[in-house]
């Protein structure tokens, strides 16, 4: 059960410091350790993401990839966002 309200709190910290079109790019340098969402090499060495929020639901929109819902994002990809987030 701790292992779901950390992942809750994360949730909740990313949710707190996003705003609308906030992008973020990531490289193999700025992930946090144990990420392997993204998938880095293979011909891109990195991954734009903007953040769109419609109504209640936010949005990741990636540069290489199709769209996804923030809560669907793995707590790995979670830490990673709050890494790079000012």
């Amino acid at each position: 059960m701790a292992r779901i309200e950390n992942d809750y709190e994360l949730f909740d910290k990313v949710l707190n410091k996003i705003d609308d079109g906030l992008t973020i790019t990531f490289t193999k340098d700025n992930i946090a350790d144990g990420d392997d969402f993204l998938i880095l090499g293979c011909g891109y060495d990195s991954c734009t993401i903007i953040f769109k929020s419609l109504g209640d639901m936010w949005y990741v929109l990636f540069d290489n990839d199709e769209p996804m819902l923030l809560e669907d994002v793995p707590v790995s990809f979670l830490r990673s966002i709050l890494k790079n987030i000012k």
